[in-house]
């Protein structure tokens, strides 16, 4: 399980002294100066000690985590040729640990990473070195596949896929005897940084023993509880209701991008009728031109009879 004090977020330029010592030497001054340029980048942050314990740099352009090998050596892997595709992956260019948390911090970072872009499917590492016996700061070799070696190159290609990083939660509807496991999920979360979101109805009388079997109990067509598993672990909570004041939310909010909140079926009454008027308006205003035009060509009528026969009266007369 993560260190409960170890926060992982994106690394961003305000973070470059930061990343520079925690690196060290050249290299990591050229990692904080690449930092614009790393938008998946993560740090893992102390919240106890006040310091930086993890940072993971992550390059969406072709590049090795070891050296700056030449455009030719790194295309000849060809990852395009074996299905990675480039909107969907990322490279690893570093990445370094505090040694006494390896095993926990890269697999947060790792997290961190493809949970900062829903789009990533794979990372990659290029190696001039097998990571199983090089074993590299962080020791990246316990979550990475060897995809390919070769051998001409002197490289490596290695992958950490999302679903192994990220794996895919079930979501089912609460049961009853999920109580127990549900009271320290909801425990950690009011006691987390969005507190409010954890609290629980007023409907099922919070402060009371065994308020979640009565949220649970009351579920109907209207009111549902969701829960989200991760390897057969409870991990998340949702309540969701349609019962709700629409006109405190009208009153409260711009619900335009929302369609108002409005039911299907009232929805697609009004959009129905919106359309009807604005086919009436359309036919008005054609029929409106149509008049005038008629009107002009009325008018331009007698205007053209009265030159023809002046027309005609010069001719006879010359």
């Amino acid at each position: 399980m993560p260190a409960s004090n170890i926060r992982v977020s994106s690394c961003f330029p305000g973070h470059a002294t930061l990343v520079a010592d925690y690196v060290g030497g050249q290299r990591g001054r050229q990692e904080a100066d690449q930092l614009y340029n790393r938008v998946l980048s993560q740090i893992a942050w102390d919240e106890a000690a006040q310091k930086l314990v993890g940072y993971i740099a992550v390059n969406a352009e072709l590049a090795a985590i070891d050296s700056t090998a030449s455009a030719e050596l790194l295309a000849s892997l060809d990852p395009i040729g074996l299905g990675y595709k480039p909107g969907s992956t990322a490279y690893i260019t570093c990445c370094k640990v505090d040694a006494d948390q390896q095993a926990n911090l890269v697999w947060q970072l790792l997290r961190g990473v493809f949970s900062s872009i829903a789009a990533l499917s794979s990372l990659l590492i290029i190696s001039h070195s097998d990571l199983n016996s090089a074993k590299p700061d962080g020791n990246l070799a316990a979550h990475f596949r060897e995809v390919m070696h070769r051998s001409e190159a002197g490289l490596w290609l290695y992958e950490c896929n999302r679903n192994a990083a990220l794996p895919p939660l079930q979501v089912r509807r609460a049961r009853v005897e999920d109580h127990d496991d549900l009271l320290p999920v909801v425990s950690a979360a009011a006691a987390g940084p969005y507190s409010s979101l954890a609290a629980l109805p007023a409907s099922c009388n919070p402060n009371e023993p065994f308020a979640l079997t009565r949220l649970i109990g009351s579920q109907d067509d209207q009111n549902l509880v969701l829960l989200a598993e991760e390897d057969g672990q409870l991990v998340g909570l949702l309540v969701a209701t349609s019962q709700l004041d629409i006109s405190l939310l009208h009153s409260s909010f711009d619900l335009t991008a929302y369609d108002g909140f409005l039911p299907p079926d009232v929805y697609e009454t009004c959009e129905r009728d919106a359309m009807h008027a604005a086919t009436e308006k359309v036919n008005l205003r054609h029929q409106q031109q149509q008049k005038h035009q008629q009107q002009e060509q009325q008018q331009q009528e007698p205007e053209e009879v009265a030159a023809a026969v002046e027309a005609v009266r010069f001719t006879a007369t010359g």
